[in-house]
């Protein structure tokens, strides 16, 4: 009996010394609530985020979009203040012209903080000697110029802010200028070669010819005619100039490396004959840009032999062609055969 009422004795002891602690350590806590602002005792917590797009506007153009994120909190009176630093991360970039994908290929950009990831392509821009002088940023963000310009002094950075970027009309004359000057092979660009001859006509240079053929038959600087008859007609009267023609299949044969065609063939044979291949991009290539500048350049080709050929008199008869196309994938040969600058 004595044993027990020892035992309850000693527990109720260590009861009266647990309550006697924890009343300390409460007492010890009061104070801590009057000295802590109102603010750190807010509980409820909001994370602030939003997008914007910023463009580096200079010969390699890039599209950055990145995130402003920080933390909000809450008073007792439920007004929000920021508690946290501010972060801008990049959450997507794209190069938007051949050279930036050339450029800054091996270039990460993703989740990085924004100053990093600009300081990391305009100091790719310096190892490859591309000049960054007068670089313009653009953003939609309307802190950009107070960000960017004063963490970014060594580079003469200007930024701008504009709310509407147009896109469009911000980097259409430099892709449209670089489009073709570095064609990308990864893009699996879809062509094929189509075959330019004139077996069937013939160009003849004659002394004579504005004297005896009427104006109306001046197509382009070249007297074109499809009437046999009349051809036969004509082409009694004319006093035909050897030397020029000589000079003109030579001019055609010294015709080299011009982009989109290959080696250009000219010889005498019943007028001037030529023939070559020249590649042509498939009608339904998406890049609109690329399709624009790649058929420019074609006609570029094209104006180059009209030009040898003018003042001549040109008869053409109906011939049948292989019109057959065969698309391909544009790749390091094709490049070489056609005098194009390619990478992969």
């Amino acid at each position: 009996m004595d044993r027990k009422y020892k035992l309850v004795s000693k527990v109720d002891k260590y009861k009266k010394y647990l309550i006697i602690l924890l009343i300390i350590i409460l007492i010890s806590l009061v104070p801590l609530l009057f000295v802590l602002p109102n603010h750190e005792k807010a509980s409820i917590k909001k994370i602030f985020s939003k997008e914007y797009d910023l463009y580096l506007n200079n010969d390699s153009p890039v599209k950055i979009n990145f995130e402003e994120e920080y933390i909000n909190c809450y008073d007792e009176n439920k007004e929000p203040y920021r508690c946290s630093d501010i972060s801008y991360i990049v959450r997507g970039y794209q190069y938007l012209s051949n050279e930036s994908k050339l450029l800054f290929k091996n270039l990460d950009l993703k989740n990085k903080d924004l100053i990093e990831a600009i300081n990391l392509l305009l100091e790719s821009s310096k190892e490859k000697n591309i000049s960054i002088d007068n670089l313009n940023i653009i953003s939609n963000f309307k802190n950009s110029s107070n960000l960017l310009e004063s963490k970014l002094k060594e580079y003469n950075v200007k930024v701008f802010y504009n709310e509407n970027i147009d896109e469009k009309s911000l980097i259409k004359d430099k892709e449209y200028q670089s489009i073709v000057d570095n064609l990308l092979l990864d893009e699996n660009i879809l062509v094929y070669e189509k075959e330019v001859s004139n077996d069937c006509s013939g160009y003849y240079f004659a002394k004579n010819t504005s004297d005896i053929i009427d104006s109306s038959l001046n197509k382009g600087g070249i007297y074109k005619i499809n009437n046999k008859d009349v051809f036969n007609n004509l082409f009694s009267k004319l006093e035909l100039d050897n030397d020029k023609m000589n000079e003109v299949v030579n001019d055609l044969n010294n015709l080299n490396d011009i982009m989109f065609a290959d080696k250009i063939d000219a010889n005498i044979n019943q007028g001037i004959k030529y023939s070559y291949h020249k590649l042509l991009l498939s009608e339904n290539e998406k890049n609109k840009t690329l399709k624009t500048k790649w058929n420019e350049n074609i006609k570029k080709l094209d104006s180059k032999i009209n030009d040898i050929l003018k003042g001549s008199l040109y008869y053409s008869e109906e011939c049948s062609k292989d019109n057959t196309i065969n698309y391909v994938i544009l790749d390091e040969e094709l490049c070489q055969k056609y005098h194009l600058n390619c990478v992969r």
